[in-house]
């Protein structure tokens, strides 16, 4: 009988505690019992630090404080320089699995699989909901046109490690950054069409997609590879760079952007920008087209922690 594969679990946290205890536990309820997590506090002065000693009895659970904050990255990168076992993968504090999470992704993980990525359900605080897919194979071609991973993959650390790890020079768009340089390092990845990930989009949060910061990210990605894209990787990265200013294009730069693959967003972002299509309208067409599904996969899952629960 083979031995059983583990893997490191990394969470990076910065004053979310209340948030933080949703992300552990969904680890911790996870039906495939061999890993570890490897929770990060970056500088937080919440009471994380004291909330997460009461854990010290659970030898899952490993966690490390910064004194003062150094960023996501760092975080995540310390994590991975910590992490015992082969495979490794990642949860924001204020995201949460699904149960069967690292089982389907473990399993995923055959020779030759570079990384695993999965669907997510994504829910926003008005309670609409859809889902997130991925491509069924995910190359490093469709990586230079855009994201196709979301923000979390099962990878194998020797892999990551050689990559480099996380940029902590990118102040948004680290997580798309290493996935590009992953498939070049690890090869194409698998995508799992199962939703086992609810990502929580608080309105907050989405203004990062609109803000300096955000476009600050995509320019350096872009100036990263932009000499390896193709033209049309090209168009398609100057379009993720006009999205990011939150204005309306024109049609003539709708049509000068144009692409098979592009098509749909495009036009989508050019109906919202000359008030012809709202966003709300998108959400509620998104979560009616997706809420069957998405209720299938939730059914009878706790991706929610009551507030006050302590451990």
């Amino acid at each position: 009988m083979s031995a059983p594969t583990f893997v490191s679990v990394y969470i990076p946290t910065h004053e979310r505690r209340a948030l933080l205890e949703r992300a552990l536990r969904s680890v911790l309820a996870q039906t495939w019992p061999h890993f570890e997590v490897i929770v990060v506090d970056d500088g937080s002065r919440d009471g994380t630090r004291e909330w997460l000693d009461a854990f010290t009895g659970d030898p899952r659970v490993r966690a490390f404080h910064f004194d003062a904050p150094r960023g996501a990255q760092a975080a995540r990168n310390f994590a991975l320089a910590q992490a015992r076992f082969d495979l490794v993968t990642g949860l924001d504090d204020d995201d949460a699995w699904l149960p069967d999470r690292l089982r389907q992704l473990v399993e995923a993980l055959q020779p030759g699989v570079g990384f695993v990525a999965a669907a997510d359900v994504v829910e926003r605080d008005d309670g609409t909901r859809h889902l997130a897919r991925r491509p069924a194979r995910i190359t490093h071609d469709m990586l230079l046109r855009r994201n196709v991973v979301g923000n979390q993959v099962l990878a194998r650390k020797a892999d990551v490690i050689a990559c480099g790890g996380f940029d902590e020079a990118l102040t948004a768009s680290q997580d798309y950054d290493l996935w590009i340089r992953l498939a070049a390092q690890a090869g194409d990845g698998v995508g799992l069409s199962a939703p086992l990930q609810v990502v929580h989009a608080q309105a907050a949060r989405a203004r990062v997609s609109t803000s300096s910061r955000r476009r600050k990210g995509v320019l350096r990605v872009w100036r990263k590879y932009r000499g390896a894209m193709t033209p049309a990787q090209r168009k398609s990265h100057l379009f993720n760079l006009l999205r990011t200013t939150g204005r309306p294009i024109t049609l003539r730069t709708a049509r000068a952007l144009w692409s098979r693959e592009d098509g749909p967003r495009i036009v989508a972002h050019w109906l919202r920008g000359h008030r012809l299509l709202s966003d709300a309208w998108l959400e509620r067409l998104a979560h009616l087209r997706d809420r069957a599904e998405i209720d299938a996969a939730l059914a009878g899952q706790p991706h929610r922690i009551p507030e006050g629960t302590t451990p």
